[in-house]
């Protein structure tokens, strides 16, 4: 009996003592309420956390704990309170009576600069190419998350970041407008650029770090980007120093930075694509979702460039302004093209499922097929379709008098669409005779190959050129077409008055049939690409589908149609 009471004793001794109050139900009821939600704030806050990335969770909580967020947080803070305290009393006793407010804001945009373009991104290509090197990329990918969610959560957690570097310098960037000299026009549009910059830049560096594979990628892909951070930060500290000293742009300002903001959003929607197939499954469809972006952004691009032209331009400078916009539909489609024409040929399976089956599918959308093949014939109908309408809309909205520059224009244009077809044409070629059994890299190998191709065009010509003139001075003869930078820029509309001389036009009929015999060529082994049909896709990849829908969406089950016309 003894042994059983002190047992008894002991257990109670254990049990901690209960609270005796009137409130005690109250107590438990609000602590059970919120733990298990039962109020409607409650409700919301926990359906409203299922849409927050988990990997913004979790990137959130490895910044927070580690030392380089932590030093470079502190280290901020302390520079900016430096630079305040410096500033004030360096201003001492101008401050009271004069506007001193800029050369605050100068100093404290320098400091920004320096995390926002610098750090962040550098950090986001580090997140994410550790994921790759750690083997953790694995974990992630037999997750329920998709491609984009794991770039979008990468994204996520560099927009933090910039909000915390943010909230730390607003207030004193608030100083500055009490400190006169500053409109609030100014300090918008300066924490307007650096955000986007920054985060153009960690888009950038995500996308470039899912390619990077290797460590030796890695190394070389983050020197690229810590160049173009390096360039990037010299000029946005240039375009927002003149900003803060001009006191404001004005209407043109805004409409530039909005401008330039939806060109970003642009390419980051392909950038973000082409890194999400790039860690995505190796046998879906990859050229699709990355050719309507780059068709979209082509279009839009020579639509903005045309409004630009019907609102800005001048009569008397239109053909010219036409000529040098063309040259930029000429780089955006010369560098996408230069890398489609790395694709492979073959199709796999999976791929294949997602061919068009219709007739009018067929012929529309098969160049959005995989292949370097469907992608020579997408790039230059998408270059002259751009092209036409980039010369026709604003000829039909301002009617200009331009006979004296219709044909130097026109044969500007048809030089530009025949070195797209004659470059890409031979890189293509290029590649389909020395990377058969290439299966990594072909992409870049493609690019480079046509850097290759345009600097030995380069070098070629100028060496013929100045042997044939004893290397006393370089002049344009026939064959220096292949050079186009030296034959466009003899045959730029202001040039109207040399460019009908009997050189240019040998070096455009030479350049022209070059063009077409590469073309031909291309197109005749492009048939094989056009002739696959499509492979239904089995009853059990559908159901697996439907059922993923069902579960994963809003219970409504949407059915997956791969073929527009259908």
């Amino acid at each position: 009996m003894t042994t059983v009471s002190n047992e008894a004793n002991e257990a109670m001794r254990l049990v901690p003592p209960v609270l005796v109050g009137t409130g005690q139900n109250e107590h438990a009821s609000v602590i059970q309420q919120l733990v298990e939600g039962e109020t409607a704030w409650d409700k919301r806050l926990i359906a409203g956390s299922d849409w927050v990335n988990p990997i913004l969770v979790k990137e959130t909580r490895q910044a927070l704990k580690s030392k380089q967020f932590s030093w470079t947080l502190m280290l901020v803070t302390l520079v900016i309170l430096a630079w305040s305290v410096l500033g004030i009393v360096g201003m001492i006793p101008s401050i009271y009576y004069n506007s001193n407010g800029s050369a605050l804001l100068i100093g404290y945009v320098i400091i920004l600069i320096v995390p926002a373009l610098i750090v962040i991104p550098q950090a986001t290509f580090r997140s994410m190419a550790s994921e790759l090197e750690d083997g953790t990329f694995e974990t992630l990918s037999l997750s329920t998350l998709s491609p984009r969610q794991i770039l979008f959560g990468k994204l996520s957690v560099s927009a933090l970041q910039l909000v915390v570097y943010l909230s730390v310098i607003s207030p004193c960037i608030a100083l500055t407008y009490l400190l006169r000299g500053v409109t609030l026009e100014v300090i918008a549009m300066t924490i307007l650029v650096i955000s986007t910059v920054s985060l153009g830049l960690s888009v950038v560096a995500i996308s470039v770090a899912s390619f990077s594979r290797t460590r030796i990628q890695q190394v070389f892909f983050s020197i690229i980007l810590l160049g173009g951070q390096v360039i990037g930060a010299f000029w946005t500290g240039g375009i927002l120093i003149s900003l803060v000293t001009s006191g404001g742009w004005g209407l043109p300002g805004w409409i530039g930075f909005v401008l330039f903001f939806l060109g970003m959003m642009l390419y980051a929607w392909l950038l973000l694509r082409c890194g999400a197939c790039a860690i995505g499954v190796s046998s879906d469809n990859r050229s699709t979702p990355i050719r309507v972006p780059i068709l979209v952004i082509g279009l839009l691009l020579a639509m903005m460039e045309g409004f630009m032209l019907a609102t800005y331009g001048t009569i008397n400078f239109m053909a010219e302004m036409i000529a040098v916009s063309a040259v930029f539909l000429f780089m955006h489609w010369g560098i996408a093209g230069s890398i489609m024409m790395g694709e492979r040929g073959t199709i796999p399976v999976r791929a294949r499922r997602t061919l068009p089956s219709t007739l009018l599918g067929r012929v529309f959308l098969t160049w959005l097929n995989p292949g370097a093949g469907p992608g020579y014939i997408f790039v230059m109908l998408s270059f002259i379709g751009s092209v036409v309408s980039l010369v026709v809309g604003p000829w039909l909205l301002l009617d200009p008098n331009l006979t004296n520059f219709q044909l130097p224009l026109l044969v500007y244009i048809l030089a530009l669409t025949c070195y797209l077809a004659l470059y890409l044409g031979t890189v293509r070629l290029i590649c389909m005779a020395f990377l058969r059994r290439v299966l990594v890299g072909r992409l870049v190998i493609s690019f480079a190959f046509t850097l290759v191709l345009i600097v030995t065009a380069v070098v070629l010509t100028a060496s013929i050129s100045l042997a044939a003139s004893d290397y006393q001075s370089l002049d344009f003869d026939w064959y220096c077409f292949p050079n186009f930078f030296w034959t466009l820029a003899e045959l730029f509309p202001s040039r109207s008055s040399n460019w009908n001389s009997a050189e240019e036009i040998i070096a455009v009929l030479a350049l022209f049939l070059s063009a077409s015999l590469v073309a031909a060529i291309n197109v005749l082994l492009t048939a094989k690409d056009v002739v696959l049909l499509r492979i239904e896709t089995p009853d059990r990849v559908i159901k697996e589908r439907v059922r993923a829908q069902t579960k994963h969406g809003s219970g409504s089950v949407v059915p997956i149609v791969e073929d527009p016309f259908s």
